[in-house]
């Protein structure tokens, strides 16, 4: 079939007699219509059918009435029934001109009714209006299922109130209109019951200016109605809007219908309190967090201007959480964050020290491990209040927690973890009067109480703040000092215990501040682990520890072990290994003759991931050892498995040898263990005979200490070198 016979309107004709059907194709064909015959309503049903399944429905329906067996009445009725037929033009025709066939045919819902003979001109023009209806009434229906498809999307039913009858109208998405009897089947009363008890004053309201004689009214209203549909009780939310359309009749203005429509905004309702939660709350605790306890402690505080109270402002920290994170996983610190918020806030509601609840308006999560908490104190006796509020969540910390999947308590199939906090404390209005200056002065509290050993909690005072003051100005001189050449290595030699030979030296960072002179590694070193600039110093030392050992072995130096110390944060970092093979092959440097050393508690923090690093690092071609061995808490089943070389004894453990018999036997249980594991041991902080000869009677390899050197700056290590190349100069 060619593209202009598809553009041609399609007409069945059904007719019993053939030669109208002859006539019926000829003649409607000059005028443009493509015409399919049948003879018989059988036919024409079948030829109906495969038309809609083809996609090429028929536009118009010629049906003749009067027919044997299936007459043109009951055919129509069959069209009808059909998918595609409920709404395609049919034109009965017949060869009665009584009412009464009109009537019939009207009856089975023909759209029109024509009589014989016919005019073929005439019907022709008759079936080109009743398409163009036809196109106008699909225009219509398709117009109606887009607004209830649009209704349905915004959950919109449409309604009329009759204020004279009291009946309901509701317009469903359907396109359906149901009248309800107002008093019998819908009322007021019955609406009021279902809503939320704050808006059914609201709604009373709203009734009375959809029944008042007010001209042009207009009303709005949001409202909740129970929800009966649901499992538990909640409520749905709903927007309704009305106006009425008044009548004048006879000039005389009468009351009219009330149009409205209602919208189901339950979902933006809920989204827009999510929204506000996320803005305001900590989802993991349901505190408040940074932002909206600082909005509360603002207002807070200008009442407590205006009552010349005091207020007590905590910030807590859990010490070690990190560890935990590492250890067990988030999942199990996420859980332990949320016991510890239960267990404190219940614990202080429950206790007579303060005459108020403890709840979210008090309490905020800052984020991580650290919380805030604001109290109104004794005027008099502030610092004795918030004394034993901080003893207080210090003591819901002494007993353990017992977190895993059954949360029972019992300790069963679950993991202890025990934790403790460090609290700063910030006084209104002795130690700040803003919110800013509060909290800056509780966290210099907070950290004054970290690095006073922990678990403790401390006030401010104004010797803190000069010290936090020394502690950036200080910060911000290492970061210069990184990038401006202030630092530098020394090396401290490492020897064979029973000969003195030099076997290998220890990278030590030193800082010559351009003012101050040499600093103390001990006040550096952990402001860098603190400030994340142990970071780039790491690098840096690395660098400059891998290009002086080539140095040296290009100078003809006897080839050496460097041993480089690795900081937690650094070893940490994905691409770590990827980071020291650079450095390596930048320097030249034979890899076996780099040794990196990290602490028992670094290593064991992680203990599976460690090993795949670990043993990534010793592809590389290192040396691989634990420094402070014995400080920290080591499972000999993970060291085991660890790719070690040896083992660093703390010199805690050689301090005391000789003059505490619990130092010398833990020392000689490290030796043994470490041999029996294949490692070898070095003793660190070796100063006394005394000690060097303990350690030689325990076969220690190699010593290092100020009994044999202090560290030496680069240059005075190939003397030393040459002095005890043979190991027949030692002490």
């Amino acid at each position: 079939m060619n593209n202009t016979a598809k553009s041609r309107p399609l007409i069945l004709a059904v007719d019993d007699d053939l030669v109208s059907l002859q006539l019926a194709e000829d003649r409607l064909g000059d005028e443009g219509f493509e015409v399919i015959v049948a003879a018989d309503g059988k036919t024409a049903l079948s030829l109906f059918v495969q038309a809609s399944v083809r996609g090429r429905p028929f536009d118009v329906v010629l049906l003749d009435v009067e027919m044997p067996g299936m007459d043109g009445y009951q055919v129509c009725q069959q069209i009808r029934g059909l998918n595609d037929g409920l709404f395609v033009s049919i034109i009965m025709i017949s060869a009665r001109e009584d009412i009464e066939a009109a009537r019939r045919a009207y009856a089975v819902r023909a759209t029109d009714f024509s009589s014989k003979p016919t005019n073929w001109l005439v019907l022709a023009e008759r079936l080109r209006y009743v398409l163009r209806a036809a196109s106008t009434f699909n225009e219509l229906k398709r117009n109606q299922q887009r607004l209830a498809d649009a209704q349905r999307t915004a959950k919109l039913d449409y309604w009329e109130f009759d204020p004279q009858a009291e009946q309901f109208y509701f317009v469903k998405p359907d396109g359906n209109l149901q009248t309800i009897e107002h008093s019998n089947l819908y009322s007021f009363k019955r609406l009021l019951h279902r809503l939320h008890p704050a808006d059914r004053g609201a709604m009373e309201t709203y009734y009375k200016k959809l029944t008042s004689q007010q001209e042009g009214m207009t009303a709005s209203i949001e409202f909740r109605v129970l929800d009966i549909a649901g499992d538990a009780e909640s409520f749905l939310t709903f927007h309704s809007e009305a106006r009425r359309q008044e009548v004048d009749a006879n000039s005389i203005k009468t009351l009219g219908r009330v149009y409205g429509v209602t919208q189901d905004i339950t979902e933006i309702r809920d989204n827009e309190e999510r929204i506000q939660r996320l803005a305001h709350y900590d989802e993991l605790t349901g505190l408040h967090n940074r932002s909206s306890f600082q909005e509360k402690l603002n207002v807070t505080l200008e009442l407590n201007k205006a009552s010349q109270g005091k207020l007590a402002l905590f910030l807590v920290d859990l010490d070690g959480f990190k560890r935990i994170n590492e250890s067990f996983g988030h999942s199990i610190g996420d859980a332990l964050i949320q016991a510890f918020v239960q267990r404190s806030s219940s614990e202080l509601r429950s206790s007579k020290i303060i005459d108020r609840d403890i709840g979210p308006s008090s309490m905020s999560r800052f984020g991580g491990d650290e919380f805030s908490l604001m109290i109104n104190c004794d005027k008099n006796e502030p610092k004795l209040c918030a004394s034993r509020v901080a003893e207080l969540i210090k003591d819901s910390l002494a007993r353990p927690f017992y977190i895993g999947p059954s949360n029972s308590g019992t300790g069963k199939n679950e993991i202890e973890i025990m934790i403790s906090a460090s609290i700063g404390i910030a006084i209104y209005p002795d130690d700040g009067e803003s919110a800013e200056l509060l909290l800056s002065n509780a966290d210099t509290a907070l950290h004054s109480a970290k690095q006073s050993g922990k678990n403790q909690h401390q006030f401010y005072n104004d010797a803190m703040s000069a010290t936090g003051r020394a502690r950036l100005d200080l910060e911000t001189e290492l970061r210069r000092a990184i990038d401006g050449g202030q630092l530098e290595l020394y090396y401290q030699p490492q020897v064979l215990a029973a000969s003195g030979k030099l076997v290998g030296v220890e990278a030590l960072v030193r800082w010559n501040h351009p003012e101050r002179g040499l600093v103390s590694p001990a006040e550096f070193i952990p402001l860098a682990e603190e400030s994340g600039l142990i970071l780039p110093m790491s690098d840096w030392i690395m660098n400059q520890a891998c290009r002086q050992t080539k140095t040296w072995v290009d100078s003809g130096l006897e080839p050496f072990m460097v041993s480089i110390n690795l900081s937690g944060m650094q070893f940490r970092q994905s691409d770590f290994k990827e980071n020291v093979q650079k450095i390596i092959q930048a320097s030249g440097v034979d890899p076996q003759l780099i040794g990196l050393e990290l602490t028992e508690s670094v290593v064991m923090g992680d203990a599976e991931n460690t090993i795949a690093t670990l043993l990534s690092l010793k592809e590389l071609g290192v040396k691989l050892s634990i420094d402070d061995f014995g400080t920290g808490y080591s499972s000999l089943s993970y060291l085991q498995k660890f790719p070690l070389d040896t083992l660093k004894i703390d010199r805690s453990f050689i301090m005391d040898i000789g003059e505490d018999s619990d130092d010398s036997a833990i020392t000689e249980a490290i030796i043994v263990m470490g041999h029996s594991l294949g490692l070898q041991i070095i003793a660190e902080g070796v100063e006394t005979q005394v000690q060097l000869d303990f350690l030689r009677e325990r076969s220690c390899e190699v010593i290092q200490g100020f009994f044999f050197s202090r560290p030496l700056p680069a240059n005075e290590i190939p003397s030393f070198a040459d002095k005890h190349r043979n190991g027949n100069s030692h002490p």
